[in-house]
């Protein structure tokens, strides 16, 4: 039983000075503006509340943006207004304890009790805070931090980037320390690419609809252990990520097949920062993702041939010209009067898969300990077929996060 004891809307007294309204950038517009990032930290020793209130304000001077309200005009140009609102930090209580070895499934709602409330609707986003934190004191004097921030002002490493700054100005505070010591000033100020370019990544002319699942979709954890992932990747000549993702692509699609008598296109999708690639500036916190995808052979998928598929998946973010590409590509996103016309050409459907790579992510924000689980809820959102999230685990391996067509489950225990 969750019991929320306080709201309020944390605000700093003095900010970095920002235009009102704050435009968004070029990456920005591709994130359906109802998604938000969500990720609760568990912690075995308690967080003081206070402290984090007040770090949360002191925070918000290096990150102004977020105490807006998000707006988006009718050619989907998307700003920040009214900035100073404020955040939303709650303090909760739960009347339960949790077991020693906590998992997802063990928190109340199995995590999204551990949230402040949020509608997934235009017009209640607007209308609401960018960012919020839920503190839950649990009856073991376990903590769990409930943080949530709309993905299309930051994406995930921007939105862990966030996370570890207030983690650092709360130890500041509590050592008496300066408050941002420490803390080296965020790059807020989003990429506008210049006009003009090329794409095959995304397009304005609608798709041909797909078949997809009918039946709802549920979501699941399973872990692999690092010797598991060393066999998998054994199978192939590339890194571990488009091995896992080979491996799990070819074992759902021969599990869909089992169920369904047509498939889309076994399309799979999956982001990638551009950080590396492209020359952001250092500590960047707005979007810097760009969706990738390939075509895949579906004999490949139903004979396993996971060499092959994990070549491609390899491939599919490492073109020789790849800044060129990148370049034309954003170039084409500005050029689009009407940003709310530009849809993906990934051919979603029963057949398709889109898995993300936070594994990489320094995900373990300190406040007083390291946390012992950290994880992204099954929401109404991210429970949709075929959408899954690599997380890195505390003994080295990967959990995977992944939702599916309730049917298809039935196959996939037996193989994955």
């Amino acid at each position: 039983m969750i019991e929320v004891l306080s709201t309020e809307s944390p605000c700093p007294a003095r900010t970095r000075s920002l235009h009102d309204p704050f435009p968004l950038g070029t990456l920005d517009v591709l994130v359906p503006i109802v998604i938000p990032v969500a990720v609760v930290f568990v912690y075995r020793t308690p967080v003081d509340p206070q402290i984090l209130r007040d770090a949360l304000a002191r925070l918000l001077e290096v990150y102004p943006q977020l105490t807006g309200r998000l707006q988006e005009d009718t050619l989907g140009n998307r700003f920040i207004t009214s900035i100073g609102s404020g955040v939303l930090f709650e303090t909760a209580r739960c009347s339960d304890g949790l077991p020693e070895k906590v998992t997802m499934v063990d928190l109340p709602g199995e995590g999204n009790d551990l949230f402040a409330s949020f509608t997934p609707d235009a017009t209640a986003v607007s209308n609401g805070p960018i960012l919020s934190i839920r503190h839950t004191s649990f009856a073991c004097d376990s903590v769990s931090l409930g943080i949530r921030c709309l993905h299309t002002v930051c994406d995930a490493v921007g939105f862990f980037q966030l996370v570890r700054d207030l983690a650092q100005v709360y130890r500041n505070l509590r050592d008496d320390k300066q408050a941002l010591d420490g803390v080296d000033l965020p790059t807020i100020i989003p990429l506008k690419a210049p006009p003009g370019g090329s794409t095959t990544l995304f397009t304005l002319t609608p798709l041909t609809p797909q078949p997809t699942a009918s039946d709802p979709a549920t979501g699941r954890f399973f872990h692999y252990t690092p010797d598991q992932l060393d066999s998998i990747k054994r199978r192939t000549s590339v890194g571990t990520f488009s091995a896992l993702c080979a491996h799990l692509h070819c074992r759902i699609y021969q599990a869909r097949a089992r169920v369904y008598d047509a498939l889309s296109p076994p399309d799979l999708l999956t982001p990638v920062d551009l950080r590396r690639r492209y020359p952001f500036p250092p500590r960047y916190f707005p979007q810097a993702v760009l969706t990738t995808w390939a075509e895949f052979e579906p004999d490949h998928l139903l004979q396993d041939h996971v060499s092959r598929v994990a070549s491609t998946v390899h491939h599919m973010a490492r073109h020789p010209d790849a800044t060129s590409r990148i370049d034309q590509t954003l170039g084409w996103i500005e050029s689009q009067p009407d940003k709310r016309s530009i849809a993906s050409s990934f051919r979603y459907g029963n057949g398709s898969l889109m898995l993300s790579q936070w594994n990489k992510m320094d995900m373990y924000a300190v406040f007083e300990n390291r946390p012992v689980l950290v994880s992204t809820p099954f929401t109404s959102v991210s429970c949709i077929d075929g959408l899954g999230y690599f997380l890195p685990a505390l003994d080295g391996g990967i959990d995977v996060c992944l939702s599916l067509s309730e049917p298809v489950w039935k196959y996939i225990d037996m193989h994955l």
